[in-house]
């Protein structure tokens, strides 16, 4: 895809939040950063089309450092929005243990958006069988 692929800044295992920080941290050093970085998981393919957007605007019309996609009946910490504004803050929770991503946000001003009705575009796909059953829920829905 002609992307570049960003090393962990922490080499341990370290989660979501290290990558976050390597992302960050990357493209702070670009001529003109960009405001915000998008992450999501890459096993949850049916992710609504336009979850960034409305994370987006939900963020700015609410000065928020960070927003995460939500359905009726959780929040999606890893589909989120992140002002890049906070790296530091983000870095220096990361040094003192913090690896949570919910408890960092909780520390940012932060919030969440509901952006589909139903839990199927955040399903994440880990085994063939979570493929193979999700495939059999679309097939159903299909001859509905």
């Amino acid at each position: 895809y002609a992307l570049p692929v960003i090393p962990d800044h922490y080499t341990q295992q370290a989660g979501p939040l290290a990558g976050i920080i390597s992302a960050m941290a990357f493209y702070s050093r670009l001529t003109k950063p960009p405001k915000w970085l998008a992450t999501f998981p890459c096993d949850a393919p049916l992710a609504p089309m336009d979850w960034v957007a409305q994370l987006t605007q939900h963020a700015d019309s609410n000065r928020l450092d960070v927003v995460a996609a939500a359905d009726p009946s959780r929040v999606h910490y890893t589909f989120a929005l992140w002002s890049c504004s906070t790296l530091a803050e983000i870095n220096q929770l990361f040094v003192k243990g913090e690896r949570a991503l919910h408890r960092v946000m909780g520390r940012l001003r932060s919030d969440h958006r509901i952006c589909s009705s139903s839990t199927t575009p955040f399903t994440n796909l880990n085994t063939p069988q979570d493929l193979q059953q999700l495939a059999l829920q679309l097939e159903s829905r299909e001859q509905e």
